[in-house]
């Protein structure tokens, strides 16, 4: 289905303006032609000076109306600015939404992950002693202690890291059995590489044998079969 274009009931006001200047400037042209005749007919210089002057006021109104068509076109043109700035923030509203939505899903999903992480610490509780016990124990030879919490003499029984006693309680040194301190400030030499090569056997040659291109090899291996 095609959809015809409306039918225009005036002209365009350009091909008007257009059309009056061009009938102005004929008139123009026969009434100078008539004033510089010897004799001029009084009957066409007044027909002239009639249609040029009812085409001066056809100009004017053609003038109004261009005028007003101008205001129109400028509101239009502000009119496409502003509803081009819209739909900019159109879209980037959509775009905040868009990240939005995104951002709400990770929080929807993390939300669940903490969910079960709590029924499952609600279902299966730590031992809290036990836990303290441990953690004080380890206190003592993995972390650093709060110095604005311990009072000077506290500060030399817990050292900010594990001493040779603490590290010889330990459970790697019973292992481990003796240790003995090595060497420093020492760089071994080099080992030279030596190359891995295999020596491949030679084969003697025949020297009674020559190639023969008409001979027949019979590569049958099951010598039984005859």
């Amino acid at each position: 289905m095609t959809v015809e274009p409306p039918l225009q009931t005036e002209p365009p006001i350009r091909n008007s303006l257009l059309k009056n200047l061009t009938t102005q400037t004929t008139l123009l042209t026969q009434l100078f032609t008539q004033l510089g005749t010897s004799t001029p007919q009084t009957a066409t210089v007044q027909n002239i000076h009639a249609q040029l002057c009812s085409s001066t006021d056809d100009l004017a109104r053609l003038t109004r109306d261009l005028e007003k068509h101008q205001q129109v076109w400028n509101s239009v043109l502000i009119a496409q600015e502003r509803v081009e700035g819209l739909e900019k923030k159109v879209r980037e509203i959509c775009k905040e939404l868009e990240k939005g939505s995104r951002e709400l899903d990770e929080m929807v999903w993390s939300a669940k992950v903490n969910v079960e992480n709590i029924k499952r610490s609600e279902k299966n509780p730590l031992n809290i002693p036990n836990l303290l016990a441990h953690a004080q124990a380890l206190s003592k030879t993995s972390s650093a202690p709060i110095s604005s919490l311990l009072t000077p003499s506290d500060k030399a029984q817990y050292p900010p890291w594990p001493t040779e006693a603490a590290m010889r309680m330990g459970l790697l040194f019973q292992l481990q059995g003796s240790m003995t301190q090595g060497q420093t400030g020492e760089i071994a030499e080099e080992i030279p590489t030596q190359s891995m090569e295999i020596e491949q056997p030679t084969l003697p040659q025949e020297e009674g044998r020559s190639y023969d291109p008409d001979a027949v090899y019979n590569l049958d291996l099951d010598s039984d079969s005859d």
